[in-house]
């Protein structure tokens, strides 16, 4: 999915994008150093959320915002 996403983006590119792919719980990211982060769906599949919240929160700037979308114990990802 990242691969399609820097492709459709590759007529897109902007030097103030950077899209990065890794160990959600070990972010290859520098500490505050992200204004926005972004997450749909991939969080379902890491059986310990914690670190990866607190990975988003170590790398957003002061007043950054992030986007996650976490899912709930009714979705249908999680009864499947």
């Amino acid at each position: 999915m990242l691969e399609i996403f820097r492709r459709n983006m590759a007529e897109r590119s902007s030097p103030q994008l950077t899209i990065a792919g890794g160990d959600a719980g070990a972010l290859p990211l520098k500490s505050r150093s992200v204004d926005f982060v972004f997450s749909y769906s991939s969080l379902y599949y890491v059986p310990n959320i914690g670190p990866a919240i607190r990975e988003v929160g170590r790398v957003l700037r002061p007043g950054g915002h992030a986007a996650l979308e976490l899912g709930n114990l009714n979705s249908l990802n999680t009864l499947v």
